[in-house]
């Protein structure tokens, strides 16, 4: 903005601005999304350990046993679902994140515009105040001139009304300074009681940008592509959903140590491996 106090005005509007902090915080939620669904493609292993006892009826003596398990499983991704949800949540997360940008321009737009009117209104201000003055000026000379016989009662009473009408217009613009100041602290994430201090005048602006803009212009507007990332995550939704009729196939295979206190003495306390191809297929979920 060539202007250092504006820049700073920004800067702190951008730092305590709930709004934005929210959106910061769903792009995180939108990126963690991605390694979530992502994480899908990926074989899952996990472990399982458990230990139990049981006693029947009509003996003292309590039969112990544990369990250890390691497994792992993996769906192979044959049609392209899983991919399809992950380009989807990955346009998803880029919307978001542009939507952030969209949202730090817009507050730094609206930040910007409101200390360019405050600046306005308190120039309107002092030029209202020196009307004030220069009319309180005239109705003293009147009132001089018509003492010394000069002029008329009339010409007192339309200087009277050109003053009060100026300090009518002054109250109208110390209530519009006041507002806008206000307007521009709650920007800010400050109290609104109209007390910051605004500069006396504009700073230079940069020269005026020449006539038509190139159609590259829309590639910079991060609301634009936001909304071209949501249609694309709409359609990879639309066709994860649509893959989502066919088969599907998953392979998993776990092993693991079985102890229990009748297989001790037997002696069979058994290592196992256990290994299973299955497939799914959705023939009625409720239409």
């Amino acid at each position: 903005f060539n202007d250092a106090r504006l820049d700073a005005l920004v800067a702190e509007a951008m730092t305590n601005n709930l709004d934005l902090r929210q959106a910061a915080a769903s792009v995180e939620v939108a990126r963690q999304a991605v390694v979530v669904v992502g994480s899908q493609l990926l074989p899952q292993v996990g472990a399982k350990f458990g230990a139990g006892a049981t006693r029947d009826d009509g003996h003292d003596d309590w039969n112990g046993g544990t369990t250890a398990y390691l497994g792992a499983a993996w769906e192979p991704d044959i049609w392209g679902r899983l991919r399809a949800q992950r380009a989807a949540s990955q346009a998803g997360y880029e919307a978001t994140a542009l939507d952030l940008a969209w949202a730090r321009q817009s507050l730094a737009a609206t930040t910007a515009k409101a200390w360019y009117l405050a600046v306005e209104t308190r120039q309107l201000v002092t030029l209202a105040e020196q009307v004030v003055g220069i009319y309180s000026e005239l109705l003293e000379l009147v009132k001089i001139r018509r003492a010394a016989g000069k002029v008329t009662d009339l010409d007192v009473a339309e200087a009277s009304a050109s003053l009060n009408t100026a300090q009518s217009q002054l109250r109208a613009f110390q209530a519009a300074d006041s507002e806008v100041k206000r307007v521009l602290e709650v920007l800010l994430g400050r109290y609104p009681a109209a007390e910051i201090e605004v500069a006396g005048s504009f700073v230079p602006v940069p020269p005026l940008v020449q006539a038509g803009l190139p159609a590259s212009l829309l590639e910079r507007r991060p609301d634009l592509l936001a909304a071209e990332r949501q249609v694309l995550a709409a359609f990879r939704t639309r066709e994860a959903a649509r893959l989502a009729l066919l088969p599907s196939f998953k392979l998993g295979v776990e092993g693991g140590l079985l102890v229990a206190d009748l297989l001790s003495l037997l002696e069979l306390n058994p290592w196992l491996l256990h290994a299973a191809v299955g497939m799914t297929f959705p023939i009625y979920t409720g239409g």
